[in-house]
């Protein structure tokens, strides 16, 4: 009974991660496009209104994975499989076993500016790499394709208007950095426990990802910036506005400013140095989520909203936790510069 509950669940999550990786393929598509308006027709409600089907389709699954994770854990815990020396496990058993444990040990590449590379590291820069060109030139192209076999009115150029769909999909490909950039420092997350990442690998992958996504988040306030002030409009007059409906302009900037202050602030040079301050700018995240929904509509927030959930609850967690003090039985400095404390598992030891 057990083993049937357990694979019943892991199947379930398969099932929701093979949802949502299509929901993020799609997204750029045409039939992608057809099938989010007959959602938002199909779902609408007075709570959700419009937003409705992005929740569904992009945060939902992730609250449904985290709480089928911490099922299968739980179950995994309370009905163990039997211990078998490894002579005895079937070989595909112990080659994955093999497999699994050199993805986050073996050095594949070294020397190289982000350090030492194993195949997980390798695996997730390809993931996140495709996943992210998919969703920037999928649209992009045929934008750029379009706008060569059409008439310009006098006194613009087609590299203006060109720059400006450059910033229209760097802002929507900005969505998918974002929806995984909380998911490594959820300490106390399920899923990191299921994929047993260890905690030096996940502080690597969120500065990866933090990187790209503020990267996009110049690059598409740069191009956009052009755009305005190419196409007629003056800076001051296109960028600092805050209209009641629609994109708003200064929105998208205090974002970037607040983002770009975090960034420089999280850089290594200042963070080794100047501890204090890392600390206290990287709580502008909040400022950057804030003003980035302000200015494309509320709808935006729920392609990050689950993740984003999910380290509040963590954080959240570990603030109860913070208040019992505990003694530090070691430290270590790991070779990536992770510092690892060790401390006692209750006060009693």
């Amino acid at each position: 009974m057990a083993f049937v509950a357990k694979t019943a669940v892991l199947l379930l999550l398969w099932g929701l991660l093979l949802f949502w990786t299509i929901e993020w393929l799609i997204f750029p598509t045409e039939p992608g496009m057809e099938y989010k308006a007959g959602a938002i027709k199909d779902t609408r409600s007075d709570f959700l209104d419009l937003n409705g089907p992005y929740y569904l389709m992009y945060t939902l699954p992730v609250f449904l994975f985290a709480i089928l994770t911490l099922v299968y854990l739980e179950l995994l815990r309370k009905y163990p499989e039997r211990e078998q020396r490894t002579s005895e496990l079937p070989k595909w058993s112990r080659f994955w076993a093999k497999i699994s444990n050199a993805m986050w040990t073996q050095p594949i590449l070294v020397g190289t500016p982000m350090g030492i590379l194993t195949a997980a590291d390798l695996a997730l820069i390809a993931v996140v790499g495709f996943g992210f060109l998919w969703l920037f030139c999928n649209q992009l192209l045929p934008a750029l394709d379009l706008v060569d076999h059409t008439q310009m009115r006098p006194g613009r150029e087609r590299w203006m208007i060109k720059v400006g769909r450059v910033g229209t999909w760097t802002g929507r490909a900005w969505y998918l950095p974002m929806a995984l950039l909380f998911f490594p420092i959820s300490r106390a997350s399920p899923i990191l426990r299921l994929l047993n990442m260890p905690f030096e690998h996940a502080v690597r992958y969120h500065r990866w990802i933090g990187h790209l996504s503020l990267w996009v988040l110049l690059t598409h306030s740069i191009t956009f910036s052009l755009h305005i002030y190419y196409t007629g409009g003056q800076v001051a007059d296109g960028i600092f506005k805050w209209p009641r409906f629609g994109v708003s302009n200064l929105a998208g900037v205090i974002s970037m400013i607040a983002g770009i202050v975090l960034w420089v602030t999280s850089l290594e040079v200042v963070r080794k140095r100047f501890f204090d301050v890392f600390y206290v700018t990287h709580h502008m995240y909040l400022l950057v989520f804030a003003f980035a929904a302000w200015h494309v509509g509320e709808f935006a927030t729920y392609y990050f909203l689950g993740c984003v959930m999910l380290y509040f609850i963590d954080r959240f967690l570990r603030m109860v936790q913070s208040r019992d003090a505990v003694s530090v039985l070691s430290a270590q400095v790991l070779p990536s510069g992770v510092v690892r404390l060790r401390f006692p598992k209750s006060p009693s030891k």
